[in-house]
Formats: C-alpha cells, sequence, structure tokens
C-alpha cells in the first residue's frame, strides 16, 4: 500500500481528512483505534527500513565487485570484430544473420556499426565528430558509447539536432 513510510502516513492523513477508517482484514489493523493506528505506523517503518537496507547491500554488492575489477553491464564487442563482421558482410552475398552467426555478434550490434562507420567514417573504436555525423545537412546526428573500464564517463544515445550546432 505504501512507497514509503512517509507516504504511507500521507495516505492515512488523507483518509482521516475524508473520515474514511482503515481496516485491514488480514493483517487485523484498525486505524479506528489508537493501536492500529501505532501498528500501522510501526509496520511501515519496518517496511521503509526494509527497502533502505536492500538498496544499502545492493551499494556495498556493487562497491565491492568494483573493488575486485568488475564492472556491471555487458561485455564490450571486440572493435576488430566488428570491422571483420563490416567488410565480410559488405563484400559478400552473405546475409547479416549468416555472418553475425558466424562471428558469435548481433545483429543488431552489426547494423549500430554499420550505421556509425556510414556517418562517421571513423576508426574502429572512436566515435564520430558530431559535425562529421550529420555531414553538414540538417537533422540529427546520433553517438553512442558506454562507460568504460577505465572509469572515464562515455556519451550514450544522444540526440543532437543540426540546428543545435548552429
Amino acid at each position: 500500500m505504501d512507497r514509503s513510510l512517509v507516504h504511507l502516513l500521507e495516505v492515512v492523513k488523507e483518509c482521516e481528512a475524508r473520515e474514511i477508517e482503515l481496516i485491514s482484514l488480514r493483517e487485523k489493523i484498525d486505524t479506528t483505534t489508537a493501536t492500529g493506528r501505532a501498528f500501522l505506523a510501526i509496520m511501515g517503518a519496518i517496511a521503509q527500513m526494509e527497502r533502505e537496507l536492500k538498496a544499502e547491500r545492493t551499494a556495498a554488492g556493487r562497491a565491492a565487485a568494483k573493488a575486485r575489477g568488475r564492472m556491471g553491464g555487458r561485455p564490450r564487442t571486440d572493435p576488430d570484430k566488428l570491422e571483420q563482421a563490416r567488410l565480410w558482410y559488405l563484400n559478400s552475398d552473405k546475409t547479416a544473420a549468416e555472418v553475425c552467426g558466424t562471428l558469435g555478434i548481433g545483429r543488431r550490434t552489426l547494423f549500430t556499426y554499420l550505421a556509425q562507420m556510414k556517418h562517421g567514417g571513423n576508426v574502429p573504436g572512436e566515435w564520430p565528430d558530431l559535425g562529421q555525423a550529420t555531414n553538414g545537412k540538417s537533422g540529427s546526428a546520433r553517438k553512442t558509447a558506454s562507460a568504460g573500464g577505465d572509469g572515464n564517463p562515455r556519451l550514450t544515445h544522444c540526440w543532437v539536432s543540426q540546428a543545435l550546432q548552429s
């Protein structure tokens, strides 16, 4: 019923203002009595504490994994493998599914890489300049990257209008 203790108390207060009494048949909580209201507040506080403890444990687990050198998310696809797939796909009669199945990469990954190469003409592992990606035409450019193991932030899924670049 509640997202937090504050929310629970707000719901109870709103119900009281409308002269609505809450009675939980399963938990046997009756807000018409002082004991029932106190029990509801205590149960809400315990529920909030459980949520906060879960968040703390999750954060501690992530910090411990990071200290061990583990990072979350999917592993990056090898840029050399992507370039090999691009060349094979463009210079043979193989379908994208056949190329990707043979090299062990996803079709979407291949087509994303093809689009990046088409719009930016960049070297594998580098991201195109926004001006270069739009080729000076009106429209949008998309740059995609992810957080690297070096801890430096990377741009992820950013659409930039040509009008913003002027």
